[in-house]
């Protein structure tokens, strides 16, 4: 299997510490956000962490800190979270994050605070898609890295998720596969298996 990064991220200045993130929780979605995390905890020690799994939590952990929460989106974890009644979030994401998260958490009444700490530019590639059978789409931008020239609308693509699902058939694909849950170590073996049944 040939990988060919779709996005590029570029980290973006950090602005200052504010005293009210003292009693906020800090949602952690993105592994590219950890840099940040990680400045605004040597600053000051921060105890209510939610974040994605597996990946974003297992680096965390691998850190030396632990998450209290953590759940396979952004929306799942905003859901998770308003069971315990935060003060407020603070949402370390990118420049371009969906909104869901924070739709859910202000509908529950909880002040919701993104701050963007990288964002993510896409590589712009220009790929002959005769050798390739099939494609997997991690996120609904790196979709744009690809647009001087997307493979046929009748190739095989696996979506990460329901979003980027939902951007591939914006684009015109018919034949998508979603994993059973929003991982990549899910994905590529079950995406395997849906390949060789379609033979």
């Amino acid at each position: 299997m040939d990988e060919t990064p779709a996005l590029r991220p570029r980290a973006m200045s950090l602005p200052a510490y504010e005293t009210p993130w003292d009693h906020m929780w800090w949602m952690i979605t993105s592994a590219k956000a950890i840099p940040a995390f990680q400045h605004y905890h040597e600053m000051k020690p921060i105890k209510n962490i939610a974040c994605t799994a597996p990946a974003v939590r297992e680096r965390l952990v691998k850190l030396g800190i632990t998450p209290k929460i953590a759940a396979f989106s952004a929306a799942d974890l905003a859901k998770r979270m308003t069971v315990h009644k935060p003060h407020g979030v603070v949402h370390l994401c990118a420049k371009h994050s969906r909104p869901e998260a924070g739709d859910i958490l202000r509908e529950h009444g909880i002040d919701y605070r993104n701050i963007p700490v990288y964002e993510t530019v896409p590589e712009n590639h220009c790929i002959t898609w005769k050798d390739f059978d099939a494609w997997v789409v991690l996120s609904p931008r790196s979709i744009e890295a690809f647009v001087c020239q997307l493979p046929p609308r009748e190739m095989p693509v696996a979506a990460i998720g329901p979003t980027t699902e939902e951007a591939l058939k914006h684009h015109g694909f018919t034949r998508i596969f979603v994993p059973s849950k929003p991982d990549i170590d899910l994905l590529i073996p079950e995406f395997d298996a849906y390949l060789r049944d379609k033979k």
